[in-house]
């Protein structure tokens, strides 16, 4: 039974991986990727951005609803709203925390990550209208003219 190795990846893999990587650390990363003309033509670093900014939507969608069922609490049962504080909210920000951790560390080596719900929509979004005119162009026979080309 062979085992086989894995080749070290290009240059270019190793900087898709790292891009990719870094776009799961915040937002702000996420989007910067999605302007910088250089990534932006990357396909794999425009679907971890975009999936990245999905997951940093949804993470901070729901750790908004537990800080607000904290404050609710707050309202009804002042004694134990810190308490609830400590054994709900931290915990899920723990988890977020790790959650975007695990999703740098597998794409930084080069594992493919694709988190239930968001990677249909981060595709669609990543080779969507906003990002046609930076995809690489099918090449056309060389029989049309230039005009119909361009169409």
């Amino acid at each position: 039974m062979k085992v086989q190795t894995p080749s070290a990846p290009t240059p270019s893999e190793r900087s898709d991986r790292l891009l990719s990587a870094l776009a799961y650390f915040s937002i702000v990363p996420a989007f910067l990727l999605l302007i910088l003309p250089r990534s932006r033509r990357r396909s794999t670093v425009r679907f971890h951005a975009c999936q990245s900014i999905l997951l940093n939507a949804g993470l901070t969608a729901a750790l908004f609803f537990v800080g607000l069922a904290a404050s609710f609490t707050l309202l009804f049962e002042p004694a134990s709203a810190p308490a609830l504080s400590i054994a709900v909210a931290w915990p899920c920000r723990f988890a977020c925390l790790l959650v975007w951790i695990l999703c740098a560390v597998r794409v930084a080596r080069g594992q493919s990550i694709q988190l239930p719900f968001l990677a249909a929509v981060a595709q669609r979004q990543a080779s969507g209208p906003l990002f046609r005119s930076v995809q690489t162009p099918q090449p056309s026979s060389g029989n049309q003219p230039l005009i119909h080309a361009i169409r």
